[in-house]
């Protein structure tokens, strides 16, 4: 599996450490616009193999498609390599590359879509909120925490009580009583009680219609402010993590000035700046 390589700005060894301030190189897309919509997958950039940091000169044509993969750089403090694209591919004369700074938080202000399937990413609370109520609606569920071999729960989701109680008769030999089937609802819409995936459990809501709406909210906006990543998410009908299926990656963040996106690599999202000069 690759690995992104650094160039140490303020440091020292052949890997960062906590604090040190690094440049990453990633794959890069090209900016053909003024809005955050021109980031497109089919222009991104791959380049192989060499060591150190990269910058890339654009020249004609078009670019091709793929992913960014190397080993670690063992170069010395401040250096850095330059590379040239001779074909027929790429347009323009910028020379671009991507910048990252390591953070002890580095997804913090980083706000992820929870529902599975959907990777989109927000720099504000906002917009996070506006996303979720525009596209994607919770159906009422019940979730069965009963443990199986694996020492796993079973976490199968069930849209019908019924279907929950045959369930637990059939599958796990269990009867169990009203009030433990009530405990293992999941409410439409986040009424009576609603799924958080970073604590992995069902909460209680005391209050009704936008106000329970808005009680889920804040506690999830509380995991991302505190620093918590989208991709520690997990869904109440799952085992892993949502972002487990996510391909490594740079994606737009909808909030985020021009040229400010994030990076996805084996299991981090962090904040990165598309640079051309």
């Amino acid at each position: 599996m690759g690995v992104t390589k650094y160039v140490l700005v303020d440091g020292s060894g052949d890997h960062p450490a906590p604090n040190d301030k690094v440049r990453a190189p990633y794959l890069c897309y090209l900016w053909g616009g003024q809005n955050q919509q021109s980031y497109h997958e089919e222009k991104q950039l791959i380049i192989h193999g060499d060591q150190g940091y990269k910058e890339f000169r654009i020249e004609d044509g078009s670019v091709i498609s793929g992913r960014f993969k190397e080993g670690v750089s063992h170069m010395r403090l401040g250096e850095k390599s330059l590379l040239f694209i001779t074909s027929d591919c790429a347009y323009g004369d910028n020379i671009v590359h991507i910048e990252s700074i390591t953070r002890a938080k580095p997804s913090l202000g980083i706000y992820g879509c929870t529902f599975k399937g959907c990777f989109c990413l927000f720099g504000n609370p906002n917009a996070w909120v506006t996303h979720e109520s525009e596209n994607h609606s919770v159906r009422e569920s019940w979730r069965c925490p009963v443990g199986i071999e694996s020492g796993k729960e079973c976490a199968r989701l069930f849209e019908r009580s019924q279907g929950f109680k045959q369930h637990l008769k059939e599958d796990h030999k269990l009867e169990l009583e009203e009030e433990f089937i009530n405990i293992c609802y999941i409410g439409g819409d986040y009424q009576r009680r609603f799924w958080c995936g970073f604590c992995r459990k069902a909460y209680p809501v005391v209050e009704e219609g936008f106000a329970a709406i808005a009680e889920r909210r804040r506690h999830i906006c509380g995991h991302f402010e505190d620093g918590q990543s989208i991709i520690e998410w997990v869904d109440a009908g799952g085992y892993e993590p949502n972002w487990a299926s996510a391909s490594d990656g740079v994606f737009q963040v909808v909030g985020f000035p021009p040229f400010e996106c994030a990076i996805l690599k084996e299991g981090v999202i962090s904040k990165a700046r598309a640079t051309g000069y």
